[in-house]
C-alpha cells in the first residue's frame, strides 16, 4: 500500500507501510523448537531519479517487532519460551533498474537495529524485487 507524497522528474517521496513475518518450527527425535517474528514497517521511500531507466533508492524508517520462541524436550520434560517486542530503526539502500515500460529489477540491502532497551546488534538482509506492470515515466530525464 504505497502512498505517494511527492513525485517529480528528479525526486520521489512516498510511504510504504506494511507487515511481514515468519514462523519456523523444528523437530528432532527428542526435542522441538519454534521461532516467530513479525515486523510492522513504516519506511520512508526516497527515490533519486538519475535517468529514465535508473533510480537510486534509500528507505529509512521505523518498525515495531515482536519475537517469540520456545523449546521442549521429551527426554527431560523441560519446556521454555521467550518473547520480546520493541521499536527498531531501519535503513535500506538499493536501486530500481527499469528494463522496459512494464518490468523493473530492484535489489536492496537493509539493516534493522534496536532503538530502545538494552538490546544491541543488527539484522542484515539482502533482497531482490521484481516490479511488473506500468512503471513510472521519467522520459523527461536524459
Amino acid at each position: 500500500m504505497k502512498i505517494n507524497l511527492l513525485r517529480s522528474s528528479g525526486f520521489d517521496l512516498s510511504l510504504d507501510p506494511g507487515i511481514q513475518g515468519a514462523y519456523v518450527v523444528g523437530f528432532t527425535r527428542d526435542d522441538s523448537g519454534s521461532l516467530g517474528i513479525v515486523y510492522f514497517n513504516l519506511p520512508v521511500l526516497l527515490g533519486f531519479n538519475l535517468s529514465r531507466n535508473f533510480t537510486l533508492l534509500a528507505s529509512p524508517g521505523i518498525l515495531y517487532t515482536v519475537f517469540t520462541g520456545g523449546s521442549a524436550s521429551s527426554l527431560s520434560g523441560d519446556r521454555s519460551s521467550v518473547s520480546a517486542s520493541g521499536i527498531a530503526g531501519r535503513l535500506g539502500v538499493g536501486f530500481a533498474a527499469r528494463v522496459n515500460n512494464s518490468f523493473a529489477i530492484q535489489p536492496e540491502f537493509t539493516v534493522l537495529f534496536p532503538l530502545e532497551g538494552e538490546s544491541s546488534g543488527a539484522i542484515f538482509s539482502l533482497g531482490l524485487g521484481f516490479q511488473f506492470g506500468s512503471q513510472p515515466d521519467h522520459s523527461d530525464i536524459q
